[in-house]
């Protein structure tokens, strides 16, 4: 059982996506399953640099539990955070020889292509852009229903933020082995593979411009230009500064911006209120800001802000039956349902991944991991920049692709420092950057 614990994750899945009279027994069965690993290997999880992190946001989330005015509401999002904890540790514990790590790759990607190809009959398109929003417009929604999304169809913004998680990697394997032989593949597969990848960048970019998303836009930009900065020393550093300095200047301006918008809410109240413009999302933040004030150790409890802001924070410029499912912003979203400790695990978990990313990427064993983390890091960089203006809150279903990516990087960086130790063990040199990587 502990060979194949993945494949129990998969089976308990469907009863924490969708938890009713079963999902209390289901999360019961990720410590038993962790039960059988103590047995069998005398160690209930494989470490990982995420565990302190890890075991912080499980316990916000049981305080969350605790606090939260409709256990029932905040119910599938907790099962949700749990499923995505078992799959980091599952893959982590059961990813270790080059063919499963290739194999988990493939299995994200896979998930990208059905994410996109249900998306494009299942969601209610924005007709923003004239040429791309009249395209748009022309694919009928016959995927409706679908347990936990709305009547309506899929938000466009909420489709762009799953596919910035696969198409930068896309980029950087298509272009990195664009004439390269691919790593565990026979002759014959070679073309084949590569047409998939043509395929696969046709459906997740024509899905992505339907969206018309510009926060999926903006982190996708930044996700890209990342794969050209991380290679170079140089450009790090400049990067860097420029983000230092834009963080400084959020900091002093922000108050002033957060605090002006009050006059424009009330003077647009008569226009209607939209959480797709800016001045609309300032309205959410600062009434998010109000929550974490007045909650700030324990949150208001797991997906409860939809039901909360009504009745304590109301809008300017919306009544009390406007629907707004989250904060639009996932550090403010995390500090909402999990009090500022449980932001604190969040932020812990992307700064503890992006160190083992950059170990992983400084000292390459292998080309194809390289190639793959460096894919992955854009990535993380593409949806931490897409998340400041809208956000996959922690629990719901597209977060499990977090976990899935936090996941991989997880075991990239596990084998990096086995065969790293091992080669110090046998005096061999690390793999220079370069030779690993010529193209960058």
């Amino acid at each position: 059982m502990v060979r194949w614990e993945l494949l129990f994750v998969v089976l308990l899945a469907p009863l924490l996506l969708f938890p009713g009279r079963f999902g209390v027994l289901a999360v019961a069965g990720v410590p038993v399953l962790w039960g059988l690993r103590w047995l069998d290997q005398r160690h209930f999880i494989r470490r990982t640099p995420l565990d302190w992190s890890i075991w912080l946001l499980l316990f916000m989330v049981l305080v969350s539990l605790l606090v939260t005015f409709d256990p029932a509401l905040s119910l599938p999002k907790i099962t949700g955070v749990v499923l995505g904890v078992a799959c980091y540790y599952g893959l982590v514990a059961r990813l270790e020889q080059p063919r499963e790590l290739w194999l988990g790759v493939v299995v994200l990607i896979a998930v990208g292509c059905v994410v996109a190809f249900i998306s494009l009959f299942a969601t209610n398109w924005f007709d923003k852009l004239p040429v791309i929003g009249s395209i748009a417009t022309l694919l009928p929604i016959a995927i409706r229903g679908l347990p936990g999304s709305p009547p309506e169809g899929f938000h466009p913004n909420g489709v762009a933020g799953a596919l910035i998680w696969v198409l930068p990697l896309m980029f950087t394997l298509a272009w990195h082995y664009r004439a390269k032989k691919l790593p565990l593949l026979p002759p014959g597969w070679q073309w084949p593979v590569r047409i998939s990848f043509l395929l696969t960048l046709l459906l997740l970019g024509g899905t992505m411009l339907l969206t018309q998303s510009r926060s999926g836009f903006i982190g996708l930009l930044c996700g890209t230009l990342a794969l050209v900065v991380i290679p170079q020393r140089r450009l790090q550093i400049v990067a860097g500064t420029l983000v230092g300095v834009g963080v400084i200047a959020a900091i002093m301006v922000g108050p002033q911006v957060m605090a002006a918008y009050n006059h424009t809410a009330i003077a647009q109240s008569a226009q209607g209120f939209n959480t797709e413009t800016l001045q609309g999302r300032f309205e959410v933040w600062s009434r998010a800001i109000y929550a974490i004030q007045d909650f700030p150790f324990t949150g208001i409890g797991m997906g409860t802000f939809r039901r909360v802001m009504p009745v304590l924070y109301p809008l300017f410029s919306a009544g009390p039956d406007f629907d707004v499912g989250h904060a639009h912003n996932h550090l403010l979203n995390t500090a909402l349902d999990l009090g500022l400790p449980g932001l604190i695990a969040y932020l812990a978990l992307w700064l503890g991944t992006a160190v083992m990313a950059g170990q992983t990427l400084r000292n390459p064993t292998d080309e194809g991991l390289y190639v793959v983390t460096l894919g992955l890091s854009g990535s993380m960089v593409a949806l931490f920049t897409y998340s400041f203006t809208d956000t996959q809150a922690l629990g719901t279903k597209p977060s499990l692709l977090l976990w899935l990516v936090f996941g991989l990087v997880g075991s990239f960086h596990q084998t990096t420092q086995v065969a790293l130790a091992a080669r110090q063990r046998n005096g061999v040199a690390p793999v220079p950057q370069a030779e690993a990587d010529p193209s960058c």
